[in-house]
């Protein structure tokens, strides 16, 4: 049980693992899919998989192996990918249809 940090926070410790310049601290620079990822395994102990996709639409196309990786590892899947970065927790995958939620 870790609390909730805060946006600086999380700057501090992107740059105390060496990824930051010390300068990230207070900017509003991009914290992207690949820091979510380091984040979720130093200070969590959670490994994650990420996934790069260009737009939204493009999530589609993944669905398969999204739910296999929820059923499988069950962990956080950053994505990232031009303008975009979250965190997908979890999926709905229709097998049938191929549509995902």
């Amino acid at each position: 049980n870790k609390p909730i940090q805060s946006h600086e926070e999380v700057q501090r410790m992107l740059v105390k693992m060496g990824d930051k310049p010390e300068r990230f601290v207070g900017s509003k620079q991009w914290i992207g899919a690949m820091e979510a990822s380091m984040l979720l395994d130093q200070h969590l102990g959670v490994q994650s998989k990420v996934i790069n996709v260009a737009s939204g639409h493009d999530l589609e196309d993944k669905g398969r192996e999204l739910a296999h990786h929820f059923d499988e590892q069950g962990t956080p899947i950053p994505i990232g990918g031009g303008v975009l970065a979250f965190t997908i927790l979890g999926v709905h995958f229709n097998s049938e249809t191929g549509q995902v939620r």
